[in-house]
Order: structure tokens, then C-alpha cells, then sequence
């Protein structure tokens, strides 16, 4: 492993996001030219997961499982990207239906109050 993906891998590590955007974007951009896409890969998952961008995790995880199907740390990986992600649809699919029904009932309030001010 060279030294720059040691730092990255290091930076990667941070729980300020600034750092792990900064790392990400590094990582992002090693990827074509290192022979240590494994490192760069499970890395660039774990920043997304920690991120709450859980598309780009798994993005990333699946990539990795690509690479390496049969490894144990990765599948368990991908398998808690996959469970977040899909949690954060059904979540967001959720808040927007509540909003879409806040919304209809706020403009039946407001029809209904104008009709009877006429």
C-alpha cells in the first residue's frame, strides 16, 4: 500500500464530514490509477454510509462485491448498505405522502374558509 492510500484510507476514518467529502473526492479520483481498488472501494462505501448517501454506498459496496463476491467483510458491508438504503427510500416515500396529504388537506381548509367568506 502506498503512502497516499494510507492517508486517504486514515482521512477516511474522520467523523467531520468536510474530511470525509475530501477524502471521498481523493479516492474517487486514485481509483483508476491504484492496485489497491479493494482499500479504495470498501473506503469510499464506509465514507457514503457515514455520509447518510447511501445510494453511493452501495454503489461502491456492489462494486466491491464485483471485484470480490466471496469475501465475509464485504458482503457484510453490502448487506448493511443495502438495509440503510432501503430504509431511507421507504422513509422518504413515506414523508413525501404525508406531505403530499399535509398539503391536500391544507388546500381544502383554504378552499372551504374562502367559500364561506362569499
Amino acid at each position: 500500500m502506498n503512502f497516499l492510500t494510507c492517508i486517504l484510507q486514515a482521512l477516511s476514518k474522520t467523523k467531520k464530514q468536510i474530511n470525509l467529502r475530501e477524502a471521498s473526492d481523493l479516492l474517487i479520483e486514485l481509483i483508476p490509477s491504484t492496485s489497491h481498488i479493494e482499500i479504495a472501494l470498501y473506503n469510499l462505501s464506509t465514507i457514503f454510509y457515514e455520509l447518510g448517501d447511501y445510494e453511493l454506498a452501495r454503489f461502491y459496496a456492489e462494486e466491491l462485491l464485483r471485484l470480490c463476491p466471496d469475501n465475509g467483510t464485504y458482503q457484510d458491508l453490502h448487506s448493511a448498505v443495502v438495509y440503510k438504503h432501503d430504509v431511507d427510500v421507504r422513509t422518504k416515500r413515506i414523508v413525501g405522502g404525508v406531505g403530499v396529504a399535509l398539503g391536500i388537506g391544507l388546500l381544502g381548509m383554504a378552499v372551504s374558509i374562502i367559500g364561506k367568506r362569499k
